[in-house]
């Protein structure tokens, strides 16, 4: 009896202890939440730049809150631009500052751990990209700055190029290298990665990204030398993706990137590349030399698919340069194009198709120029197009033509409008052999041409069996 009477009072005396401690332990945890936040705004932002080397504008709305951890909340914050205190990279966002919770009694002794900033919108200039790699060339604090649910704007002066959606991306160093490892989506397409940087004098880093859904796997190495005062780096990509291997030299030299070879040899294209991209301001000059390419495959890869033009063009009006494709071989054992030559330059907003010349299984050319540009959320396709057939009775057999309709010589030449999103396609003049088709004709052309776009895919618009019965059509 006596022994049962001191067991129950024990239990009491322990269940007493923890509830004591667990009270000490709670008033502690509360203890933060009597400090005047407000009255400490500059000696938070000076904590912020000391840890996180992030100079920010911290607003009146501060709140601390216990659970699930100690933390400080602020909303409506700014964060100073990098070339001037003028602007700002982000003029409303919210940080979350995670607290050392060994060290709460006092505002002097809060110890920040980490800093989280999320639901941000950050506008960038592009010129100002290097100024973030000054950054990430300081020694960071192992304590990481976390960035989620927010949007790069990237700018060329006030026109926006490019929009990266940040799902999560965290910035730390440690061990003389500076890391960043990211999750994001650019042009519709979701790709994560990271980036450590090397903070000796050889400079050697490495950045890998990867599209998970789709294996796509690419790893850089970078390496550095000074040259006229100046840094110039190295680097070496390998590009790899089933069935596909690709190799890139390139190096980068006063805001200029230099392809020195790019070599790739893969299911859907084999050939080399050589150009230059320069940042300031951006322009690209690349050049392709492909010695086959399977077309077919290309255009039916779930990377192309992805990468929507609609997604790309908006965004891009401010992305300028040339591209050169020489394609000695098309891959298209019952296709009709046999080899071509592409020609294209981005102009402010405006794809310039300077080129495309396309051998029609050695019996003819198709020639195409135009221009594509966007309005009121289309895309439309202006071009002048001709095909000539110099050997039309090969020509003919191979679209089946009855006999009564195979010609001496094809010569048709055709301009209009073409309505990517709709795929829709309109003539303005159409002649053939000389002589100008009837305007009533034009939209019967048109309707039977945008029945074969809209019940086709991609690849089957190429395919010879399909392109018979269109030309059949055409004829009735």
């Amino acid at each position: 009896m006596f022994t049962k009477f001191k067991t129950e009072k024990a239990k009491k005396y322990v269940i007493f202890f923890f509830l004591f401690i667990f009270f000490i332990f709670f008033t502690y945890l509360l203890i933060p939440s009597l400090f005047k936040y407000y009255k400490f705004k500059s000696e938070i932002e000076k904590k912020i730049f000391n840890e996180f080397s992030l100079d920010v504008i911290v607003n009146d709305d501060i709140k601390y809150v216990f659970f699930p951890s100690p933390r400080l909340i602020l909303k409506n914050n700014k964060i100073i631009k990098l070339s001037s205190q003028e602007n700002f990279l982000s003029e409303k966002n919210n940080i979350t500052i995670k607290l050392d919770i060994r060290h709460l009694l006092n505002f002097k002794n809060l110890n920040f751990n980490s800093l989280i900033i999320s639901d941000s919108l950050f506008k960038i200039n592009f010129s100002e990209i290097k100024k973030l790699d000054n950054y990430f060339s300081k020694i960071l604090s192992k304590k990481y700055i976390k960035i989620k649910r927010s949007k790069f704007y990237i700018n060329d002066q006030d026109k926006l190029m490019f929009v990266l959606n940040i799902n999560k991306m965290r910035i730390n160093g440690d061990n003389n290298f500076n890391r960043l490892n990211f999750s994001t989506k650019i042009f519709g397409t979701h790709f994560n990665g990271y980036y450590n940087k090397s903070l000796k004098i050889d400079g050697k880093s490495n950045l890998q990204i990867s599209l998970p859904k789709l294996g796509f796997n690419s790893k850089t190495f970078i390496t550095k030398e000074y040259y006229e005062n100046k840094n110039k780096f190295f680097a070496n990509t390998i590009i790899q993706y089933p069935k596909t291997r690709a190799k890139i030299l390139y190096e980068f030299y006063d805001n200029k990137l230099k392809i020195l070879n790019f070599n790739i040899d893969s299911k859907l294209i084999k050939g080399i590349a050589k150009g230059d991209i320069d940042f300031n301001p951006f322009y690209f000059d690349l050049n392709f030399d492909i010695s086959q390419l399977y077309f077919v495959k290309m255009i039916s890869n779930k990377i192309i698919n992805k990468i929507k033009m609609k997604n790309i063009f908006p965004l891009n009006n401010k992305i300028n340069g040339t591209i050169n494709i020489d394609v000695k071989k098309f891959d298209s054992k019952s296709y009709m194009i046999d080899s071509g030559l592409f020609s294209v330059e981005l102009k402010n907003g405006i794809l310039d198709l300077k080129k495309l010349d396309l051998s029609v299984n050695k019996t003819g050319s198709l020639e195409t120029s135009g221009y594509i540009f966007h309005k009121n959320k289309k895309s439309t396709f202006i071009f002048d197009s001709s095909l000539y057939v110099p050997e039309p009775k090969k020509f003919g057999s191979q679209l089946m033509l009855p006999a009564r309709k195979k010609l001496k010589r094809v010569s048709v030449f055709a301009n209009g409008r073409y309505d990517i999103e709709n795929q829709e396609i309109n003539f303005n003049n159409l002649l053939v052999n000389g002589k100008e088709i009837e305007k009533k004709k034009y939209n019967i052309y048109s309707q039977k041409i945008n029945n074969f776009l809209l019940n086709n895919e991609i690849k089957d618009r190429f395919n010879l069996f399909k392109l018979r019965f269109l030309v059949k059509k055409l004829f009735e």
